[in-house]
């Protein structure tokens, strides 16, 4: 349920976000939450926007802008996603993976400690190799 309130907060927003509700782009209860902002964090959201062509603000993104205590290049870029990846992204060992080493592993009486030491070595070894 809409309550009147919500409404009159909107009148908060600039008119540039207000459009982006009326057009249906920003849904309501984001264009609610983004009326939190003040006046200069919502220029500095509408320019991120333009900038980056973002079209819209989901209300996961909004919730997350009206909880911070100022709005940065930094944290618009990774509420929207748009944050670089760290040079040296996190490996993720999947499923096949796993699946092979207890393949390797299966019927000997190796705890986990072992394995891990078992690979390890063969791991290094393998590199020093392929790097020479």
């Amino acid at each position: 349920m809409i309550r009147i309130s919500n409404y009159i907060r909107l009148t908060y927003l600039s008119p540039p976000l207000l459009k982006m509700v009326d057009e249906e782009f920003i849904p309501f209860r984001s264009g609610v939450n983004l009326s939190y902002l003040q006046n200069d964090e919502q220029c500095k959201l509408q320019d991120f926007m333009e900038e980056n062509d973002i079209q819209c603000v989901s209300l996961k993104q909004s919730e997350a802008l009206k909880a911070l205590p100022a709005l940065t290049d930094d944290t618009l870029k990774e509420i929207f996603g748009l944050a670089r990846k760290s040079a040296n992204p996190a490996v993720k060992i999947g499923a096949a993976t796993k699946g092979i080493i207890k393949q390797h592993f299966q019927g000997t009486n190796y705890d986990d400690k072992e394995i891990a030491e078992i690979v390890n070595t063969a791991l290094k070894a393998y590199f020093e190799l392929v790097i020479r």
